[in-house]
């Protein structure tokens, strides 16, 4: 039996060279509907998402974009749901939705094999939803039962509440979903949501896997013959309002030991040429375990068992935030050890050390973005939703791995 020696050094960690996006194809079926197609031949698997610009910019009331995305999936073109899930069973497949700020849509997994079979039942799901006055109001309950018990938790009532002040409660990304916004939806809110905006003209199809052209004439079948309809006009978002500086809001639970801390202001949306600055800042900030509040706070002080900052960005805006769970006797103090990180943001240049390894985290995080069909799809896609050039992803590259990117910390 062989010997094999145990090595003393680890192996040597080479720089990231190359980040690179691969292409994708642009296509449209004979209706106009546009495909996002990103093949990859040993895929064994086939992810077709039908992204629909129909979220929250473009609602009459509130919660109709979720409430209509959630309600997708609860029977169509006259069949229950129990018997479109069965038959997507007996395929192998699974339709979902994914609620999200500011697209609707659904998500068809399922094998290349069996596409033709599937397709029918997402298109129906998509393009003709029942809406049965039974599951809406089992829909409504659950939404109404989750939302009680997410309105007990501090986190979830201090995002909430961050997020509102920043956009402002009218805002389409202020406003805060709340049980009586469910409870007083109909059945008419939501058919008039889905006719205003369920077409071609709102949509995009992005199809990830082993494409081949039994693939296409499938996606031409199930999708190709439906109207193209008119876009929607680009809604015009409520003004934001203007923040006071150092504004303090405190929330009481007395039954919650922690607290729940959370800062933030409004950002630009991604196609801002700061945009790249702010995102290597922010992730230098809090954005990674090794960043600088995780050490100063975490590690040296104590004061937290977890502290990050987030940019959340979406369609016409962002947000950027920082959140953390601390002792309430601590909270001071830790408010002062974020402002005083932040200052030394913007008045000291980054070491080389703490920047090398800044740019090999981001590096090695974007390579993940482009492993594989699916993950490669998701980029496509967020680029489609909000409005973003292809060429942004090679930019946010290029500052990462530029020698200058400590020009972004004077600037700021």
């Amino acid at each position: 039996m062989p010997v094999h020696r145990i090595k003393h050094e680890p192996p040597v960690i080479q720089p990231i060279q190359a980040v690179t996006l691969p292409p994708a194809q642009h296509l449209h079926l004979s209706n106009g509907l546009p495909v996002i197609a990103v093949g990859h031949d040993k895929h064994a698997l086939l992810r077709i998402e039908a992204v629909v610009r129909a979220g929250r910019p473009y609602e009459t009331r509130p919660v109709a974009s979720s409430a209509t995305e959630r309600m997708l999936v609860e029977g169509a073109a006259g069949r229950p749901a129990s018997d479109i899930n069965e038959a997507l069973d007996y395929l192998g497949a699974e339709v979902y939705s994914r609620v999200q700020l500011d697209v609707s849509g659904l998500v068809l997994k399922v094998l290349p094999a069996f596409a033709d079979q599937a397709l029918p039942f997402m298109a129906d799901m998509l393009m003709k939803p029942d809406f049965i006055q039974h599951e809406l109001d089992r829909m409504v309950a659950a939404q109404v039962q989750r939302l009680q018990i997410e309105l007990t938790q501090a986190d979830t009532i201090g995002y909430r509440r961050l997020s509102e002040l920043i956009f402002g409660a009218q805002h389409w990304y202020g406003y805060n979903s709340m049980p009586v916004h469910y409870q007083a939806l109909t059945r008419q809110d939501l058919l008039a949501h889905h006719t205003r905006l369920f077409m071609p003209a709102n949509m995009c199809l992005v199809v990830a896997g082993r494409i081949d052209a039994p693939v296409l004439e499938s996606l031409e079948q199930a999708f190709g013959t439906v109207p193209y309809g008119q876009p929607a006009p680009v809604p015009i978002p409520t003004p934001v309002p203007t923040l006071k500086t150092g504004l303090l809001e405190e929330l009481e639970q007395p039954d919650n030991k922690q607290a729940s801390l959370w800062m933030g202001r409004v950002l630009f949306d991604r196609n801002h040429p700061d945009y790249p600055g702010v995102f290597l800042l922010n992730m230098l900030l809090g954005g990674y375990f090794g960043s600088r509040l995780m050490t100063a706070i975490r590690e040296k002080s104590g004061l937290t068992y977890s502290i990050s900052s987030n940019i959340d960005m979406m369609w016409q805006a962002g947000c950027w935030y920082i959140s953390a769970e601390v002792n309430r006797k601590k909270r001071k103090a830790v408010v002062e050890e974020v402002h005083r990180q932040m200052r030394l943001l913007q008045q000291e240049l980054i070491g080389p050390a703490e920047l090398e390894m800044l740019k090999r985290y981001v590096l090695g995080s974007m390579l993940g973005m482009v492993d594989g069909a699916l993950a490669v799809a998701d980029v496509y896609k967020l680029l489609w939703v909000e409005e973003v050039p292809v060429a942004h992803f090679d930019t946010l590259i290029a500052v990462t791995q530029s020698d200058q990117t400590n020009l972004c910390a004077c600037r700021t």
